[in-house]
């Protein structure tokens, strides 16, 4: 009795299976090799195997799957703008409820201005402390000698920046004079030098520009020589005769040596011309401090010193 009922369920099946629902292809008919696994498995079960020309049942679709799958959306990456903290920018307004002695004050005074975060300006220069060496020449006296002037000197300097601030300087030069007919003091050529600083105003500034006062502490060794004026002398050639001869004399002293220590006080003006080079000028005004083996009276151009007491330069040079 079990046999017959599974026989016919399986014949009922297989007949259901044959006939496709509406909207769906028919199944593909299985293979040889699949309808055999099929057979033994229902005589393994103890049923009859399906008959070959049978098809297994077509399952109903699910309204799922009949329908395609939506895109699945973009993901909106966030975009995230950092927060700029300003650590220099001073605090709000703030309620102040008690007074500079420490009272409480009725009612609470709101500032809209702290007189506490007002930053002083620093004093201290935004360059490093080795900012390079200027060497720079003296010309000025060149074109004033072809214009007449009977005197000149010639001179190089080495400053060093520091901080753009300070420029401790060393100078050597060449006095010149001509002789002048009959003055009785004529300087030879001789070297002068001088050591000091100098101080620039715009130090917080470009280095390319620099207006500065200085001082210098200057030695100048020389010899000149020390011509007397011509005189006559009346004598007598006996003490009977009443003739007399007028004889002149000239005195010349050659190769007298001195030695001078002096300063000097100085303002001047720097700027850039092109690239490293650059050009300026100076003004300055010189004291004696020590003379020795001489004569003050006699003098009328010392090398380094100058003419007078105010002299001046015109230079250009080199920022390395």
């Amino acid at each position: 009795m079990r046999s017959i009922i599974g026989y016919i369920s399986v014949i009922l099946l297989a007949v259901a299976g044959m006939a496709p629902m509406p909207g769906h292809a028919a199944p593909k008919r299985p293979s040889a090799k699949a309808r055999a696994v099929a057979a033994s498995a229902s005589s393994a079960a103890g049923r009859p195997a399906a008959p070959a020309d049978t098809l297994p049942a077509a399952t109903a679709p699910s309204p799922a799957d009949s329908l395609p799958a939506a895109p699945a959306a973009p993901r909106i990456r966030g975009s995230v703008t950092p927060v700029e903290i300003d650590t220099e920018k001073p605090p709000g307004p703030v309620w102040h409820k008690y007074d500079i002695h420490g009272n409480q004050l009725e009612t609470p005074v709101l500032f809209l201005a702290d007189t506490d975060t007002v930053k002083t300006p620093s004093a201290r220069s935004p360059w490093p402390a080795y900012c390079g060496v200027d060497l720079a020449a003296n010309f000025l006296d060149a074109p004033l000698m072809l214009a007449g002037q009977q005197y000149g000197a010639y001179d190089m300097r080495a400053s060093v920046s520091l901080f753009n601030w300070v420029f401790p300087t060393v100078e050597v030069g060449l006095g010149y004079a001509r002789p002048l007919g009959d003055v009785t003091y004529t300087p030879r050529t001789a070297m002068y030098y001088r050591l000091g600083f100098d101080y620039n105003f715009l130090y917080k500034s470009t280095p390319d520009y620099k207006v500065y006062a200085g001082f210098r502490a200057a030695y100048t060794p020389w010899r000149y020589n020390l011509r007397a004026g011509e005189y006559t002398s009346s004598s007598s050639s006996s003490a009977d005769t009443a003739d007399t001869a007028d004889t002149p004399h000239k005195s010349v002293v050659i190769q007298q040596r001195a030695d001078m220590y002096y300063g000097q006080v100085l303002f001047g003006i720097k700027v850039k011309v092109y690239r490293r080079l650059y050009m300026g000028w100076d003004i300055r005004y010189s004291f004696p401090l020590k003379m020795t083996d001489f004569e003050p009276s006699t003098d009328w151009y010392i090398p380094g010193y100058g003419g007078s007491t105010i002299s001046g330069s015109f230079f250009a040079g080199i920022h390395i």
